[in-house]
């Protein structure tokens, strides 16, 4: 039997590019020190600012951290720093993404690298968020972890064993799926969704 030639597309033969932006609990103190010294950055963070309602130039490279693992605060440095460090690799890329992802919170910035939120939206956005998470967990102790590995039945009995309750709410669960950056040109394909 004859098989067919086999074709590719520019996923298999040639570079792209995939943004994937993190969650909550990847900032540390200082870390938005070195993104100041490029251009425009200040300026671009002095707006995110403003539209979060957070001091993210002095948060992220003064303050210590304990105070940046404050929910509202955490959030919009983590947004502002996925935007600014997509916004440079295009830069220095000549070019968009191919495709985006984001983990919880990262989410967002996703979303602007999609085109679907404007770069003030997704930060007033997160900064509205950020604020109603610190708000709600104050209220009630609460706490959070992430399993990896085990069953589900032994992680459900050591739980059991530790008088833990599981519980997650539809705002606690993340999108993996990712989302494409529109505009595409005629000249470029549009990028498939990752098969899991």
């Amino acid at each position: 039997m004859v098989q067919p030639a086999r074709t590719f597309d520019r996923w298999q033969t040639e570079q792209v590019i995939v943004i994937v932006s993190p969650g909550q609990g990847s900032q540390t103190p200082g870390f938005l020190a070195p993104w100041l010294e490029l251009d425009s950055t200040a300026e671009k963070l002095a707006a995110y600012s403003d539209a979060a309602q957070v001091d993210l130039i002095a948060h992220g490279t003064q303050s210590d951290a304990d105070t940046i693992r404050d929910t509202r605060v955490a959030q919009p440095l983590i947004v502002a720093a996925s935007l600014v460090a997509a916004t440079e690799l295009e830069k220095r890329a000549g070019r968009r993404a191919d495709g985006v992802a984001g983990h919880s919170v990262g989410e967002l910035a996703a979303l602007v690298q999609a085109g679907v939120l404007s770069d003030e939206d997704s930060m007033r956005l997160v900064g509205v968020r950020g604020r109603a998470m610190a708000d709600a967990a104050a209220e009630t102790p609460t706490g959070m972890s992430a399993v990896l590995g085990g069953s589900e039945e032994d992680v459900l009995a050591r739980l059991e064993e530790l008088q833990l309750s599981p519980r997650t709410t539809t705002a606690e669960v993340s999108s993996s799926s990712p989302a494409p950056c529109p505009p595409w040109p005629s000249s470029r394909p549009k990028p498939r969704a990752a098969r899991a």
